[in-house]
C-alpha cells in the first residue's frame, strides 16, 4: 500500500539525510562520489504515514593508488576516502606473492624508504572507518626501485659557478658535465660530494648536467640526467 519511497544516504561518520523521493523501487544516486563510501536506507510512505527504516547497505569507496621513485625510496599516494578514515597499506614484491600489511596511517601518502635498488614492489591500500572496511582494495602497478635524477641548483658569484646537488639515496657518486650554449657536453668530474665549484678566468655562458650512479656486482646503474638553467659568467 506504499505510495512512494524516501531514499536516505550518509557517510560513515555522518547521519542519514533524505536525498530522494520516488515511486519506483529503484534509484540511482548520480551525485555520489566514487572515492567515498556511503550507507543507504529506504522508508516507504503512504500519506503522512511512514514505515520504519529498511536495513542499511554500504556502497564501498573505489580508491586509486600510484607509486613512483623518489630520492629516498618509493612514494605511494592514493585518493582520499571519507573523513576520520584510517588506511592500511600493503606490500608485496611480485604479483603472485601474498600481500603483507606494511603500514597503518591516517594520511593519503607514504614514502617507503626500506626498499632495495633494482628490486620490484607493488602496493595496495584499503580504507577503514572504526574497523569497518569501507573501500575496495586498490592496487598500484608493479614498480622497480631505481635511482631518480638528483635536484640541481646553480649560483654565480663573479667568476665562479657553484653547483648544489640533491642527495639521491643509494647513489655513491655523481657525474658532472658542462657545455656552452651551442656546444656539446664534456665531463667535468666524478665526485662523491654534493657541491662543486667551477672557476673561470673569463666571461661565458654554460649549462650543467648531473647524473647519479652506483655499482653493484660489477654492473653500473645510472639515474636520469638533470640539467641546469643557463649560467652566465660576466
Amino acid at each position: 500500500n506504499a505510495q512512494g519511497y524516501y531514499v536516505y544516504r550518509k557517510e560513515p561518520n555522518g547521519s542519514f539525510k533524505k536525498i530522494a523521493t520516488t515511486t519506483s523501487t529503484s534509484y540511482t544516486d548520480t551525485a555520489a562520489s566514487k572515492t567515498k563510501a556511503y550507507y543507504y536506507m529506504v522508508k516507504a510512505y503512504n500519506g503522512l504515514t511512514t514505515s520504519s527504516s529498511s536495513n542499511s547497505i554500504l556502497r564501498k569507496a573505489t580508491l586509486s593508488i600510484s607509486a613512483k621513485n623518489v630520492s629516498n625510496g618509493i612514494k605511494i599516494q592514493w585518493s582520499k576516502a571519507n573523513t576520520d578514515v584510517v588506511y592500511k597499506l600493503y606490500r608485496r614484491q611480485k604479483k603472485t606473492a601474498s600481500w603483507k600489511l606494511y603500514a597503518t596511517i591516517g594520511s593519503t601518502a607514504y614514502t617507503n624508504t626500506k626498499v632495495t635498488l633494482q628490486q620490484n614492489y607493488q602496493y595496495a591500500v584499503k580504507a577503514y572507518y572504526k574497523n569497518t572496511l569501507i573501500s575496495n582494495q586498490a592496487n598500484s602497478s608493479l614498480i622497480t626501485h631505481k635511482l631518480v635524477a638528483p635536484t640541481l641548483k646553480t649560483s654565480v658569484n663573479k667568476k665562479k659557478v657553484t653547483l648544489t646537488i640533491g642527495k639521491v639515496s643509494g647513489a655513491t657518486k655523481y657525474q658532472i658535465y658542462r657545455k656552452t650554449k651551442t656546444g656539446s657536453w664534456k665531463k667535468m668530474t666524478t665526485t662523491t660530494k654534493l657541491t662543486y665549484t667551477n672557476t673561470f678566468s673569463k666571461s661565458g655562458s654554460y649549462y650543467y648536467r648531473v647524473q647519479a650512479y652506483y655499482t653493484k656486482n660489477e654492473k653500473t646503474y645510472y639515474s636520469p640526467y638533470v640539467t641546469s638553467s643557463l649560467a652566465k659568467i660576466k
